[in-house]
């Protein structure tokens, strides 16, 4: 596995016993950097390992306190950026280290204390200008606007089109001319006017609001779901509730489960007939 890793978005360091924590943060953001340009979805440190690929083992952190770097890590980098996960492996017979680092955001280079980082040669750099420019010069993806491959018009929920284009049509501060216009198009017609769809189909934004449940799988590893949690006094959970698909519907439902409780309570002790107050908790 490791021999395979493609060398420039991967670092290998022997660190036997330990490593510097501030070295750590440069190649953080030095290996991020890199991935971004490079357009991989992610690089990689590995302890344990010399440049030649040969497996000597590391003791970094064996203690226990490994994965408290993920937490660490944030203090120092921009956009609060972490390891996408801390590995620990043991192959033949040697402890190896492996931290999974994500690439740059779009558009923004991660940082480390405040400077950016690229590599050169075994070593960290700053971030030429050249390479800045590059990442700097990336236009950001609007992931909501996005086409959801494979979905239909089939996979909205009936009830959560009527409501979106009910509330859309009665959202138009336009002539009434325009609204019997509104009224008369097709719901494809409507939901391509408001933004949902584009020319017809499913954007990410409209699987989410509208989508029928069973229709998630669309999404490849994540579930758009509302949950509602009450807790109990000392902040343990006491019951919870789940709302799927269609969110544009669920949203109502979630907030129809908040509790709003009425506190009552003398204001101003003046007087020996004071005015009840009362305040309305959420």
């Amino acid at each position: 596995m490791i021999i395979d890793f493609e060398d420039e978005v991967v670092e290998f360091k022997e660190a036997r016993t330990s490593y510097s924590f501030k070295d750590i943060g440069k190649y953080f953001s030095a290996l991020g950097n890199e991935a971004n340009i490079r357009g991989y979805k992610e690089a990689w440190l590995i302890f344990g390992v010399t440049n030649k690929k040969e497996l000597v083992g590391t003791a970094y952190r064996q203690d226990g306190n490994l994965q408290n770097l993920k937490k660490e890590i944030v203090g120092g980098t921009n956009e609060r950026a972490t390891f996408m996960e801390i590995y620990e492996v043991e192959i033949d017979g040697h402890r190896i280290v492996a931290f999974q680092i994500p690439p740059a955001t779009r558009g923004i280079p991660t940082t480390w204390n405040g400077a950016a980082y690229a590599r050169e040669d075994e070593n960290t750099c700053p971030l030429p200008i050249d390479k800045m420019d590059l990442i700097r010069s990336q236009v950001g993806v609007d992931w909501s606007k996005e086409i959801v491959e494979g979905a239909s018009f089939e996979d909205l929920d009936p009830e959560a089109v009527a409501y979106a284009r009910e509330v859309f049509i009665k959202k138009q501060n336009v002539a009434k001319k325009s609204t019997d216009m509104l009224s008369k198009m097709s719901d494809v017609e409507v939901l391509n006017k408001a933004g949902i769809l584009i020319k017809g189909k499913i954007t990410n934004t409209a699987l989410i609001l509208l989508g029928k449940e069973e229709s998630s799988y669309l999404f490849d590893g994540f579930i758009p779901r509302i949950t509602w949690t009450l807790y109990n006094g000392n902040g343990t959970a006491k019951t919870y509730e789940h709302f799927d698909m269609p969110l544009l519907l669920a949203v109502d439902r979630a907030y129809s489960k908040i509790r709003n409780e009425k506190y009552r309570y003398i204001a101003g002790q003046q007087t020996l007939f004071p005015d009840e107050t009362t305040v309305l908790y959420r």
